[in-house]
């Protein structure tokens, strides 16, 4: 599956999440098992143009449209863009974390520390 297929399912998996329809239901309105809009959602399987068809207009999508909806979204968010994997947001997190309880910790010195300070005269 390339990837302008993968983000066309997407788009029409969300269209039949915001349905309110069952599996069943798509299937029977466009002809075919259960399973097969099982495995076409979950991006298991090869999607066949009439499928593909039959589930955009089901769900009252131009499959044109939707096509053209996933093209459109894949140029507006190239591939070579850097993504950060889950390890990297989760040390950025950590450090973040870290930072937060030192800046509290400051501040709770500050406050302890004020009734401590010793006066200075102004100096004029």
């Amino acid at each position: 599956m390339d990837e302008v297929e993968r983000k066309a399912i997407g788009i029409l998996r969300g269209a039949f999440e915001q349905s309110g329809m069952t599996q069943g239901e798509l299937a029977d309105k466009v002809g075919v098992a259960r399973t097969t809009i099982l495995k076409t959602f979950a991006g298991s399987r090869a999607t066949y143009i009439s499928e593909f068809e039959g589930i955009a207009k089901a769900l009252g999508l131009s499959p044109w449209r939707v096509m053209r909806q996933a093209e459109d979204a894949l140029e507006a968010a190239p591939s070579n863009v850097l993504r950060f994997p889950a390890t990297s947001r989760q040390e950025n997190q950590r450090e973040a974390d870290a930072m937060i309880a030192e800046q509290r910790y400051a501040a709770s010195q500050l406050k302890t520390g004020e009734k401590d300070a010793p006066q200075y005269p102004d100096a004029d």
